[in-house]
């Protein structure tokens, strides 16, 4: 093996397999592996690692097909490194969490944490946005109608 076995996409692998004039099959039994295996290698995009596409590599090496170069590797200078660091996007300053601190059935307080910007966990109504049908508006219309009566009163 030349260099680190990996293709640079299941493109690559295909083109290869056919400058060499095998079908799926054949590249699979020339690397060890089944046809399946193959076609699977074949569909996945990006790079390919692992131990298959280095057996796919040595059988092709085997047969004398030609492999493309592996890509060069970017190495930044000093300058690059800068550059990069200024360009990126200043972080949020980081808030802690509160604890829900909701009542739980036992009545001890609830401990997990609560959604950013919010008060409550997402079991404890975080993640709630509300009744959404007429029913459920008008039945909270009425509990704060009645709420509202009460503080008056009291």
């Amino acid at each position: 093996m030349a260099w680190a076995a990996s293709f640079h996409g299941g493109d690559e692998l295909r083109a290869c397999r056919k400058a060499a004039g095998w079908t799926q099959k054949e590249l699979a039994a020339r690397s060890g592996f089944t046809a399946q295996t193959v076609k699977y290698h074949e569909r996945r995009k990006g790079r390919l690692d692992g131990v298959a596409p280095s057996h796919f590599r040595d059988a092709f090496e085997a047969a004398g097909v030609m492999l493309p170069e592996p890509p060069r590797t970017f190495r930044p200078r000093h300058g690059d490194l800068i550059a990069v660091f200024y360009s990126m996007p200043v972080c949020k300053p980081h808030l802690p969490r509160l604890r829900c601190e909701a009542r739980t059935r036992k009545g001890t307080p609830c401990r997990a944490l609560a959604l950013p910007g919010k008060q409550r966990c997402k079991f404890h109504g975080g993640m709630s946005t509300g009744p959404n049908s007429d029913a459920g508006k008008e039945r909270i219309r009425q509990a704060l109608k009645q709420r509202q009566g009460a503080l008056d009163k009291g």
